[in-house]
C-alpha cells in the first residue's frame, strides 16, 4: 500500500529540502551576491515561487513540465551533495577523496529512497522540529558577536548583485517540488497549509541565519557558515562549545 504524507510530515519534509542548504556555504554565497541588502535578496528570491505556489490551480503539471523540474532537481542534487561532501572534507577528513564522501553519501540516499515516503516523512516529522528550532535558538544566542550595522546600506552593491545574481533563482529551487506534493498527501486539501507553513518557516530561517552571517561580518569562508556563527556563542565559562551540538544536529 502507498504510503501519504499526514499535514505536519508534509510540512516538515518541505522545510527540511528548502533549509538543508543553510548548513552548507549558501549564507556564505549569498552574502557574497547581496553583500548588505540580504534580506531584499531573499525576499526577490522567493518571492516568485510564492507567487507561483499560492495562485496554484488544482490541475496536473503535463509531461515536458515534470521533465524540466526533474533535471532542475537533479541539478540541484548533485550541487547539493557535492557542496556537502567538500565542506565535510575540509572540516574533517582533509586527505579523504572528495569522491569518496559523495560515495559514501550517495549509498545513503538511496537506501533512504528504498526504504519508501513512510520512513522519509516519520524521520523528518521526528526529527526536523528539534533540529532547526535548536539551530536557530544557537544562532540567536550568538547575537551579542553581532554587527547590526553591517546590515547597512540596505540595498548593498549592486555591482555584486549582477554579478552573483545568478545564485537568485536557485536558492530556494527546491520549491519545485511543491509541484509533486499533492499526489503523495493523505489530504490534498491541505496542500495550501503545507505551502504557507513550509515556505513562510523556511523563508524566516533564511533571513535569520543569512542576516546573521552578515551582522558576523565574516568575509570568507571554507566552512559551513552557520557553524562558524554558533562557534561565536560564549555564555560565561560553563557553555562555549555549542559547536559541538550544532555537528550533531547537522549530522542528523
Amino acid at each position: 500500500m502507498n504510503y501519504k504524507l499526514k499535514k505536519s510530515e508534509g510540512i516538515y519534509l518541505m522545510v527540511n529540502l528548502l533549509c538543508a542548504k543553510l548548513f552548507l556555504l549558501t549564507p556564505y554565497l549569498i552574502k557574497r551576491a547581496a553583500v548588505t541588502n540580504v534580506i531584499f535578496f531573499l525576499a526577490a528570491a522567493f518571492l516568485p515561487y510564492f507567487l507561483i505556489f499560492f495562485f496554484k490551480r488544482n490541475v496536473q503539471p503535463g509531461k515536458i513540465i515534470l521533465f524540466i523540474a526533474g533535471i532542475c532537481l537533479t541539478i540541484y542534487l548533485s550541487f547539493t551533495v557535492y557542496e556537502y561532501a567538500g565542506v565535510i572534507r575540509t572540516m574533517f577528513f582533509n586527505n579523504t577523496p572528495v569522491y569518496f564522501t559523495v560515495l559514501f553519501m550517495a549509498v545513503a540516499m538511496i537506501y533512504a529512497a528504498g526504504k519508501g515516503l513512510k520512513a522519509i516523512g516519520k524521520l523528518c516529522g521526528f526529527f526536523v522540529p528539534f533540529v532547526y528550532f535548536v539551530c536557530a535558538l544557537l544562532v540567536v544566542f550568538a547575537f551579542k558577536s553581532f554587527t547590526p550595522s553591517n546590515l547597512f546600506p540596505f540595498f548593498g552593491s549592486t555591482e555584486n548583485l549582477l554579478k552573483y545574481g545568478y545564485i537568485l533563482l536557485s536558492v530556494p529551487g527546491e520549491c519545485i517540488i511543491y509541484l509533486l506534493l499533492p499526489d503523495v498527501l493523505e489530504k490534498k486539501d491541505d496542500f495550501k497549509k503545507i505551502f504557507l507553513s513550509s515556505f513562510f518557516i523556511s523563508f524566516l530561517l533564511f533571513i535569520l541565519v543569512c542576516s546573521a552571517f552578515v551582522m558576523a561580518g565574516f568575509e570568507q569562508t571554507e566552512t559551513m557558515p552557520m557553524f562558524m556563527l554558533i562557534r561565536l556563542i560564549k555564555i560565561r565559562s560553563f557553555f562555549q562549545r555549542a559547536d559541538l551540538i550544532f555537528l550533531l544536529l547537522s549530522a542528523i
